[in-house]
């Protein structure tokens, strides 16, 4: 009697658990039959309650023993009813949770789901690697780390991964730009577009405008970028209107080219909104309208393009278009700053060192002339030299700067250079270098490198040979440009300009 009161409760235990599984699993594999696991649910339920009914009164009227034969039970007790209440209330949660649209997440979910976020990831990091690389002195890592916000060596771990694993063309293709194995992604991505895909196809394009892995292919280029924007993908929209644009693989076309670019400004692509606010700031294939110019740079500036949020800072910095307004430049250039766009780090670094729009701030313009410096701008690189230069002890860290700039051909940084080796200012003199320098500043107009290197061809210093003809021509240039030292040194010596 008693083996057979426990084997009936066990019984219901497993009748419990195993319609638990079972309805679980059917709703956990597909909505599409969740009519079938609410009828093993229900009809589970029931079964349990027979059961147990039919239990109760066979306890009633055997009051059987339990735990070899020391206890009597006349009633099921209250642990036992909660228990089989327990199970039933289990069984009931997915069918719930499934009819109020809670779907209970499963492993293949979950990896579905990361499949997808590093298919976007590798989509959105190609875009922004070709979109860095085509402007001049950003660092690409720290703008796609901004814009993502995961590490530059997680993404290439992932990119590995996906490259190895993944079943999708286009991903495969992504990975391999990520790697730099461009031979192979244009494979993939051939493959992708042949099949259809339109953002193989705007990729494939995209390396064939600028002819990147690929021999640059105007045509090639269009014949893409025209499929994918026919299925109504924004960037390949706004890379065919600037086609059409440019009359590049295509005839020119204006028309076309207002057509695209604003298809894909109307979906919010923020480059093609950027491309549409200079459109109507050129005025030549729509009439000028500042005005809308500024609405379309300012759409593109909310949406993270940071050319556009630098624009809108020098805007509001000159006031052009709009009331001059400092404050609102501090902003924009900032987010344009963060995302390590030099240009804007420049102008921030200027407004903290003169005080307008925020409070003067000596160590934050240093902090984001040093950022734009690093970046490779060549006025930044200047600026921090003559910051350092004024203190006697970073003169070899104000010369490196300076020296930086000189190289990356920044003309006043030349002509510092060339001037601090003529007269010694902080290394030794060295004429030669000084000519060296003064030559190349002077060919891009600088009057002071005019000047400087008039008086080496004077004296003839620096490895020149000595021709006051030369020189004279020299500081004549420099005087019509206005420089009053050399205005004088020509009256000194009886010469007219």
């Amino acid at each position: 009697m008693n083996s057979s009161f426990e084997s009936t409760v066990r019984s219901i235990l497993y009748v419990g658990m195993g319609s638990v599984a079972v309805g679980t699993l059917l709703d956990t594999v597909s909505n599409s039959i969740s009519l079938i696991s609410f009828k093993i649910t229900l009809w589970g339920s029931i079964g349990i309650i027979i059961i147990w009914l039919g239990l109760y009164r066979w306890i009633r009227v055997n009051k059987p023993y339990w735990g070899n034969g020391k206890y009597r039970i006349s009633k099921p007790n209250r642990q036992i009813n909660l228990f089989v209440l327990g199970i039933i209330i289990v069984l009931w949660v997915p069918v719930v949770l499934n009819t109020l649209g809670i779907k209970q997440s499963s492993s293949d979910d979950i990896t579905k789901e990361l499949l997808n976020q590093n298919s976007k990831l590798l989509q959105l990091t190609f875009q922004l690697k070709m979109e860095c690389e085509n402007l001049r002195a950003i660092s690409c890592e720290k703008i796609i780390e901004n814009k993502t916000g995961i590490n530059i060596d997680r993404i290439t771990e992932i990119s590995k991964e996906v490259k190895n694993t993944s079943s999708s063309l286009l991903d495969k293709g992504n990975a391999a730009v990520l790697l730099d194995d461009f031979k192979d992604a244009i494979n993939w991505y051939i493959k992708a577009a042949k099949q259809g895909n339109k953002y193989a196809q705007f990729n494939l394009g995209y390396l064939y405008y600028y002819g990147i892995g690929v021999n640059q292919n105007y045509y090639e280029a269009a014949a893409w970028a025209t499929k994918s924007a026919e299925q109504g993908l924004p960037e390949a929209q706004n890379q065919l209107g600037i086609l059409f644009q440019q009359g590049l693989g295509v005839k020119q076309d204006i028309n076309e080219a207002l057509k695209w670019i604003t298809k894909a400004a109307i979906q919010g692509n923020p480059s093609a909104q950027y491309n549409l606010g200079g459109i109507y700031l050129e005025g030549k294939i729509v009439e000028k309208d500042e005005n809308k110019s500024f609405e379309w740079l300012s759409k593109a500036a909310q949406n993270g393009h940071m050319i556009s949020q630098f624009n809108l800072g020098v805007i509001y910095q000159t006031g052009k278009v709009v009331k001059q307004d400092y404050n609102k430049a501090v902003e924009w250039y900032t987010k344009a700053a963060n995302q390590g766009y030099p240009a804007a780090q420049l102008n921030l670094a200027y407004l903290y060192k003169k005080g307008l729009g925020v409070n003067k701030d000596f160590s934050k313009s240093i902090e984001w002339y040093t950022r734009a410096a690093d970046q490779g701008d060549e006025q930044a690189q200047f600026e921090l030299a003559m910051v350092y230069m004024g203190n006697p002890q970073d003169t070899k860290k104000s010369h490196e700067y300076l020296l930086l700039s000189a190289k990356n051909g920044y003309g006043a940084a030349q002509t510092m250079l060339a001037t601090s080796y003529h007269h010694g200012w902080g290394i030794p003199p060295n004429y030669q270098e000084a000519a060296k320098w003064y030559t190349i500043a002077a060919q891009q107009n600088y009057p002071e490198a005019q000047f400087g290197l008039g008086e080496l061809y004077y004296a003839g210093l620096g490895g020149l040979k000595k021709d006051q003809k030369k020189a004279i021509e020299l500081w004549v240039k420099a005087a019509q440009w206005g420089l009053d030292k050399a205005k004088n040194k020509l009256i000194e010596i009886g010469e007219k300009w």
